[in-house]
């Protein structure tokens, strides 16, 4: 059983590598559901596999003794859809927890895909997904996929010889909703590689900020430290001032160096790019490349000005190519900050930041759904698990 706890404290982000996925091992964690009344929305219709044991699908909490997560059956070749809620009866004052719905499929080889999720309405001040897999599927595969402004979208590798995978949707909110809200999952084949290719043009901005005057600490931004990340106390390091307006359909690429200087907590050189988001852009890809196999190069991803952040791609290996996916808002500005783990070998790295802009389109509904809502409210309470927190 996964357990969670409480924190009064901000939404803490590690920064340590690895987090991008668990160690191979054989599959225990029973597939099987326990008899359990259906409580799920009717299926709104394009649903491949519909929500049937909202009351025990909870494994994570350890607020429902017999928690298991739905065998969807569920094999990924191309695509499918899963339509679940959020439980407008499921909440626990004491966390701050509206819903947790687990569901289980399975690949049949190793795959790359993405998962994306939509609403019928804004419903909590917190929504998340994940992936696990291995034994109790306990692993994480990837990093968190936090909803913002209209969906979320977690993009994943997946290598079946772990085991069968586990879809985690977490829902926190400072007061119970008053109605259940339905939402749609899709997990679909993904193509990374071509879906935002590495820009290798000229560039789009160059990292300016940074001068051996201000030792390297021009642009850092954000002091990032297992397990927290908080602004920098320097009231003088500004973001880089790319001037970008991210359009969907198109790529931009951003260029640095990341200096070999003294590393504060879990990173060396940090520097941070500044851009917005064009009127129709909600959703953002970014790969940062470096040539080499020394360094271990890591980027993070906040509203501006702003943390916790969205989330990072932090793969622990010492080889270009970091990628990941981000839910954005429109005319919304936010940064990018690329940092030299501790871990790299000596010297400075040159690197890129390839940016493409996207337009996603929510899932469609095929009936009327009252849409549950609630205004921002105040901070809600965190959850952590194995020292990641949520």
């Amino acid at each position: 059983m996964r357990s969670l706890r409480l924190l009064s404290t901000a939404l803490l982000v590690a920064s340590a590598c690895g987090d991008d996925g668990g160690n191979p091992a054989t599959i225990d964690a029973p597939n099987t559901q326990i008899d359990a009344p259906v409580d799920s929305p009717v299926n709104p219709g394009g649903c491949d596999y519909t929500e049937a044991m909202d009351a025990t699908n909870d494994d994570f909490s350890g607020n429902v003794a017999t928690g298991t997560p739905e065998a969807t059956g569920k094999t990924i070749t191309s695509s499918f859809t899963i339509c679940g809620k959020l439980d407008s009866t499921h909440f626990i004052s004491a966390d701050q927890l509206v819903d947790i719905d687990g569901f289980v499929f399975n690949a049949a080889s190793d795959i790359d895909v993405r998962i994306d999720l939509t609403l019928t309405g804004v419903a909590t001040e917190y929504l998340s997904l994940n992936v696990y897999t291995g034994p109790n599927l306990s692993d994480d595969v990837g990093s968190t996929a936090k909803f913002e402004g209209d969906h979320a979208v977690l993009d994943v590798h997946l290598t079946p010889s772990t085991g069968s995978f586990e879809i985690l949707v977490f829902a926190g909110n400072a007061a119970a909703i008053t109605t259940p809200v339905s939402y749609k999952l899709k997990v679909s084949v993904d193509q990374p590689t071509t879906r935002c290719a590495k820009s290798t043009g000229a560039a789009s901005y160059v990292e300016a900020r940074d001068t051996a005057g201000n030792g390297h600490r021009g642009n850092d931004m954000v002091l990032i430290s297992a397990p927290s990340g908080s602004l920098t106390a320097d009231t003088t390091d500004l973001a880089e001032p790319t001037g970008l307006t991210i359009a969907p359909a198109t790529s931009y690429r951003l260029t640095g160096v990341s200096t070999d200087i003294t590393a504060m907590s879990s990173y060396k050189d940090r520097d941070t790019f500044e851009f917005t988001t064009g009127a129709t852009t909600n959703e953002i890809g970014l790969r940062l490349n470096w040539p080499g196999t020394t360094q271990d190069m890591d980027m993070y991803v906040y509203p501006k000005d702003t943390v916790p952040g969205l989330g990072y791609a932090i793969v622990s290996a010492k080889h270009e190519d970091e990628f990941k996916t981000f839910a954005v808002k429109p005319n919304t500005a936010y940064w990018v900050l690329v940092g030299n783990h501790v871990t790299s070998g000596a010297g400075d790295v040159a690197y890129g930041v390839t940016v493409c802009g996207a337009t996603f389109t929510p899932l469609t509904w095929d009936f009327a759904q009252s849409r549950g809502s609630h205004p921002p409210g105040p901070q809600i309470r965190r959850w952590t698990r194995r020292g990641k927190t949520w």
